[in-house]
């Protein structure tokens, strides 16, 4: 049986009262199929053979959501840049997520900032933390 809760800074002690049970997982495994927008504790508890009771814990696991980066784009661009393939463009974190990030680019780069740039177009980058 799986049970959740939703306290921030989570310490199991005996006869704790904040665990819900999540209906149907009674599994030894359990897979999240909903999106989660919050720090969320889950907890396994086992029967032991031939008891009826939930005698303890075990696995317990955290899933922490992190807040989503807000990125800005510097553009470091203009006609003389352009013309000498020097033009660059570079992602900043500026609130949110937690370092370190990754970064893809639509021109398949995987920098902070993609650099080099000959021809005006249209740049967009994936941040992930």
């Amino acid at each position: 049986m799986w049970l959740y809760s939703d306290v921030e800074d989570y310490v199991f002690y005996a006869g704790e009262t904040n665990w819900n049970p999540i209906p149907g997982a009674t599994n030894a495994s359990y897979t999240i199929n909903y999106e989660l927008c919050q720090s969320r504790w889950f907890l396994r508890c086992s029967r032991r053979s031939g008891c009826n009771d939930w005698p303890g814990e075990s696995n317990v696991v955290r899933v922490r959501i992190n807040p989503v980066p807000v990125v800005g784009i510097n553009v470091d661009a203009n006609c003389v840049k352009l013309y000498a393939c020097a033009a660059s463009v570079t992602a900043n974190v500026t609130s949110g997520g937690t370092a370190p990030f990754s970064y893809v680019w639509n021109t398949g780069a995987t920098t902070q900032s993609i650099t080099g740039i000959c021809n005006a177009g249209v740049f967009s980058v994936t941040v992930t933390d």
